[in-house]
C-alpha cells in the first residue's frame, strides 16, 4: 500500500502487482544470499523423489541457472500469464525486450532440460540396457 500514490491509472492492475512481486522477490534474494542455504539435505531430498518430482526439480535447477531478467519474463509469461506489453510495463523494458528475454529463456530451458527429459521418459528396457 505504501506504493499506491506511484500508481499510473493507464497501466493495467496485474502489471503493478508483478512490478511490487518483483521488488519484493529482489529484497528477498538479497536476503537469502547472506545466509548459505544447507546444500547435502537439498541433494538428499531430491534423490529421493520419482521419476516427475525428479524432472520438476530439474525444471527448478534449469530456471536458477537462468538469466535473472530471463528467469522473470518467462516466470510472467508462463505462470503468470502475462501478454508481453505488461511483462514490459513490470519489468522497464520495450515490449520487443520482453519478448527476446522469453526467447533465451525458453532456448536456454531446452538445452538445460534435455538430458532430464530422455532420462525420464526411457521405457523400462532402455534402461536395463
Amino acid at each position: 500500500m505504501r506504493g499506491l500514490d506511484s500508481y499510473e491509472e493507464r497501466s493495467r492492475e496485474t502489471s503493478w502487482v508483478f512490478r511490487i512481486a518483483r521488488n519484493v522477490l529482489a529484497d528477498r534474494r538479497r536476503s537469502q544470499a547472506r545466509s548459505p542455504v544447507d546444500a547435502p539435505v537439498h541433494e538428499a531430498v531430491a534423490l529421493a523423489r520419482p521419476a516427475v518430482q525428479v524432472l520438476a526439480s530439474a525444471l527448478d535447477q534449469a530456471l536458477l541457472g537462468l538469466v535473472d531478467e530471463e528467469r522473470e519474463a518467462f516466470l510472467m509469461r508462463e505462470v503468470g500469464g502475462l501478454g508481453y506489453r505488461e511483462i514490459a510495463e513490470a519489468t522497464g523494458v520495450t515490449p520487443d525486450g520482453a519478448r527476446m528475454r522469453i526467447y533465451r529463456a525458453r532456448l536456454a530451458l531446452r538445452e538445460a532440460l534435455a538430458p532430464s527429459q530422455a532420462a525420464v521418459t526411457r521405457t523400462p528396457k532402455e534402461v536395463s540396457k
